[in-house]
């Protein structure tokens, strides 16, 4: 009986001495770095693990469209899909809190080659993308139209583009 005793109480000190998980004071997870590049017909969405990371939600257009586990470091979607979308990504600990969401928003740049600067302005504009410097070359063909980005791939919304423009 007495040892009976002796263990409740010494339960009873181990009880009081650890808080349960409620009473534990947690931080969320870090920010995932992020980053996107188009590969063929595929834009990949890439982070690096943040930590504290149990899973992850991806965010499209600020709205949650899936939760991943902690392995998963990529998401692909076809371009076309993708454009005119900002996609992020936020780390989830495990009881559930979430960090903060990817300081910048994703996206894939509109196709821009071979449009007219107005066409292509227009293309940024609906993009999510500002114009930026155009400069103009002397080519071969029709004028006005644009030959070359000055910028590739994925990048943030509201981010300017440069372009060179057949003269």
């Amino acid at each position: 009986m007495k040892t009976l005793a002796t263990f409740a109480a010494t339960l009873a000190a181990l009880i009081v001495a650890f808080p349960s998980p409620a009473e534990v004071a947690t931080s969320p997870p870090s920010i995932p770095l992020f980053t996107g590049w188009i590969s063929g017909a595929n834009v990949i969405f890439h982070w690096v693990p943040a930590a504290g990371a149990a899973k992850y939600e991806l965010l499209r257009d600020g709205v949650v469209v899936q939760t991943v586990s902690q392995a998963t470091h990529e998401w692909l979607l076809p371009v076309q899909r993708a454009r005119g979308h900002g996609f992020q990504v936020r780390a989830l600990d495990g009881s559930g809190t979430a960090g903060p969401t990817t300081y910048q928003r994703l996206s894939p740049l509109p196709a821009l080659r071979g449009l007219t600067l107005k066409a292509a302005i227009a293309a940024l504009r609906k993009g999510g993308f500002a114009p930026g410097s155009t400069l103009s070359y002397h080519a071969y063909g029709q004028k006005g139209i644009v030959i070359d980005v000055r910028s590739v791939g994925v990048m943030p919304l509201g981010g300017t583009v440069g372009l060179l423009i057949s003269k």
